[in-house]
């Protein structure tokens, strides 16, 4: 080959490489509509779905202390009710 023809072709070759590289990293990125895409489900799927799973997870916090609160009311009264909780039994004393 001659001169003109080589400077030519190493010229070439270098770009070349350089626009398979560019074409590399632009594909690896996601194009807006991807990012359009991902951002339609983000809001309509997922943050809808977390705030339900966050009001469903203090809605049954606050339902159980509730019953356990009157679960303790009500074991309260049942023993003042009932007193120390013998009935018809007689209390046998020991000496010690």
């Amino acid at each position: 080959m001659s001169e003109p023809f080589q400077h030519y072709s190493r010229h070439a070759a270098a770009g070349t490489a350089r626009v398979m590289e560019t074409w590399q990293v632009v594909s690896r990125q996601p194009s807006w509509v991807l990012r359009a895409a991902l951002i339609t489900f983000l809001l309509v799927f997922a943050v809808p779905i977390v705030l339900l799973v966050l009001v469903a997870g203090i809605a049954a916090a606050a339902v159980f202390l509730v019953v356990a609160g009157f679960y303790r009311v009500f074991e309260r009264l049942r023993s003042v009710v009932r007193g120390d909780g013998r009935k018809n039994v007689r209390v046998i004393q020991r000496r010690q």
